[in-house]
């Protein structure tokens, strides 16, 4: 079970059991559901600066950061949907892409991964009622072939 699929408990709580994480803090290295969040990080700087992830219980191991090709010292956090591209905050705010509809990069990211799995497994269903015909399809010619016998 991957990361983003596991339930992650907020490890501020103290509700017996704790609520499940909504996000996790790659600054504070802690997870917290939208309660404690709310309480940890208000809206201003400098928690504002803190980079807020999907749940998760590991903060080891630090995601390669993909860079804005228009702003080199910029990461990509925004994704464009009329260009259909990765920007970062400069791109969306005074770049070429100031006027354009913008969505969370990681959301899309979800949005278009779910639909890649919806991909495959149409592809793994027609794969199986393939192989249910041909299965249909042999046992036809084996009985042909005994009664042509």
């Amino acid at each position: 079970m991957g990361e983003t699929e596991q339930e992650i408990s907020c490890q501020l709580c103290k509700e017996d059991p704790p609520k499940m994480a909504a996000q996790s803090c790659l600054v504070c290295k802690v997870s917290y559901c939208d309660q404690c969040l709310s309480l940890t990080h208000p809206a201003f700087p400098p928690f504002t600066e803190h980079k807020l992830v999907s749940p998760r219980t590991t903060f080891d191991e630090a995601p390669e950061t993909v860079m804005c090709p228009d702003h080199p010292t910029k990461p990509v956090e925004m994704y464009c949907v009329q260009d259909q591209t990765p920007v970062c905050l400069l791109c969306e705010k005074v770049g070429r892409h100031k006027q354009h509809n913008m969505a969370a990069l990681e959301e899309v990211f979800y949005q278009r991964r779910a639909d890649l799995q919806a991909g495959v497994d149409r592809v793994i269903t027609w794969i199986a009622q393939a192989n249910e015909d041909v299965h249909r399809q042999e046992e036809r010619l084996e009985y042909v072939k005994t009664r042509a016998a």
